[in-house]
């Protein structure tokens, strides 16, 4: 109960916070253009989802969602145009007949002639070709001199003009008509974000079609764009825009593009529990029955009910007995499974020619042999609820240091106080570990002949805490394509954190998880 009143008075304040920091960014200037200009007409993307789409005369999607938070922060009426495609909204935008539109990408050319906020939807791309991607396209450049079929207008369509010019771009309406393209062989490829392209595939079926890579462009920006004539405007939805904090911009993420893993569910719960309520049911009907038909009989019913409760709680035993059971060969069954993928990961990494392939699945190997540790602690451990950290953390220490030292020692202080995390937590914890300390063991020590790395992790006001520290030498990698930090970004906005790295003296991470 105290719990969720700090949760209350925490969003309380943070809405009057918000609140008075409209209320005093608005300068006279902007108040006046608003009352001036009560509605605002917008343009839009309608085959972009989940970004945005529109059908049945309503326009839905993540932008959209922004656009309601920017309209009750500063009391503009936001309409998009009705009947309008990407192609006549970008047209219109540049021609100063629309105000903006929510979602554009970022690129030094429409900078030219378009003003923007702050981005607000990063954006990895992916290569989509046939399931078995015969010519092993695994870079944009691989696509040199092969047809591409790109949603005309979209930012790709700049980018790869712009960066590979040899790839000959087939200009579609929609990615729909992109994955039909390659899906009937008029194209090898199509190019485009990973949520829009995944969900196009869902929504068409696309079974022969699959993700060949993820390319370069990890994290493309976009951001609300509009007319350069449109100064004003520009400067109040990137007020109202940097007010919208991170839990909101987390929400509105996680109901549009949710990753989901597959759970098998447990029946066994079903067919204990309906068994008990059958029993429990049956007893007390039987109690009441008797008790009105012959109160002579009751010694005797109370004898034989003694009796099948004894009963019951015996077969209550083995079915905890064997549920445990089950659950434990259920973990080990795992961790064999995660065992033959990683035995194929090495057995690929050994016979690939490519030094960064290698080094891709390499690491790809250390991530699943993290989560099989998790797999093999919970096997072994007669609780299957909770995961002891000290343990489980060293282990997985001494597995990195056999894979990625060998003329050096590396010493571990791990400071837990026996803290104890139940299953939900641990795997994204694991591979935030994985991550940091891959990066020290491989990059932090290569002039020291030994080094530290310090782990503190414990619970405080209702959060878990987390110090990473060692104390090698590193240094700025500018060609670092910052794989292992998105993938840390991501794990800790599952556990509903944050982080803040400092390299002053040495590398350090200091983590809070609200949800673990």
């Amino acid at each position: 109960m105290k719990f969720f009143k700090v949760i209350l008075y925490c969003l309380f304040v943070t809405n009057l916070f918000s609140q008075k920091l409209q209320k005093l960014d608005f300068t006279e200037e902007e108040q006046n253009w608003i009352k001036n200009n009560p509605t605002v007409y917008f343009g839009y993307d309608p085959n972009w989802p989940p970004y945005e789409m529109f059908s049945n005369g309503k326009y839905t999607g993540i932008c959209n969602d922004y656009i309601q938070i920017i309209a009750k922060k500063t009391g503009i009426n936001f309409q998009p145009v009705k009947n309008y495609t990407w192609e006549m909204s970008f047209q219109a935008l540049k021609d100063n007949k629309i105000s903006m539109v929510p979602g554009a990408g970022i690129t030094k050319e429409r900078k030219e002639f378009l003003i923007f906020t702050e981005n607000y939807i990063k954006l990895p791309w992916v290569i989509v070709t046939k399931q078995d991607n015969p010519n092993n396209i695994n870079h944009l450049s691989d696509l040199n001199f092969k047809k591409v079929s790109i949603p005309r207008d979209y930012m790709q369509n700049e980018v790869l003009e712009r960066d590979f010019p040899n790839i000959k771009l087939i200009l579609r309406d929609n990615f729909s008509e992109c994955l039909k393209d390659v899906s009937t062989g008029v194209s090898e490829a199509t190019v485009g974000s990973s949520g829009v392209i995944t969900y196009f595939m869902n929504e068409t079926g696309s079974t022969d079609l699959g993700i060949a890579c993820y390319t370069h462009y990890k994290n493309y920006k976009v951001a609300f764009a509009f007319p350069q004539e449109q100064v004003i405007l520009r400067n109040i939805v990137q007020k109202a825009l940097k007010t919208i904090t991170l839990a909101q911009r987390h929400k509105i993420h996680s109901k549009w593009v949710t990753i989901k893993f597959k759970k098998s569910f447990d029946y066994s719960k079903i067919v204990f529990y309906t068994i008990i309520s059958t029993i429990i049911f049956f007893i007390i009907f039987i109690m009441f029955f008797i008790w009105n038909k012959s109160l002579r009989k009751q010694i005797y019913l109370r004898t034989e009910i003694e009796k099948e409760l004894s009963k019951t709680l015996e077969k209550v035993n083995k079915q905890n007995d064997d549920k445990t059971v089950l659950l434990q060969e259920i973990h080990h069954r795992v961790k064999n499974n995660l065992q033959i993928i990683i035995s194929l990961l090495r057995l690929q990494a050994n016979t690939h020619i490519n030094d960064d392939v290698k080094e891709a699945l390499n690491e790809a190997v250390e991530r699943v042999n993290s989560i099989s540790l998790v797999h093999e602690h919970i096997y072994k451990n007669p609780n299957l609820a909770e995961i002891n950290l000290t343990k489980y953390i060293q282990n997985l220490g001494e597995e990195l240091k056999r894979v990625f030292i060998k003329d050096f020692e590396v010493k571990l202080i791990i400071n837990t106080n026996e803290t104890n995390l139940n299953i939900k937590p641990i795997i994204p914890l694991a591979l935030i570990l994985n991550e940091l300390m891959t990066n020290s063991l491989k990059y932090a020590f290569k002039t020291k002949n030994a080094g530290t790395i310090t782990i503190d992790l414990f619970i405080e006001d209702n959060k878990l805490v987390m110090d990473y520290s060692d104390d090698g030498v590193w240094y700025n990698n500018t060609y670092s394509r910052n794989f292992g930090t998105y993938l840390i970004e991501i794990f800790t906005e599952q556990l509903n954190g944050t982080f803040i790295k400092n390299i002053e003296s040495n590398t350090t991470y200091h983590f809070e998880f609200h949800d673990y």
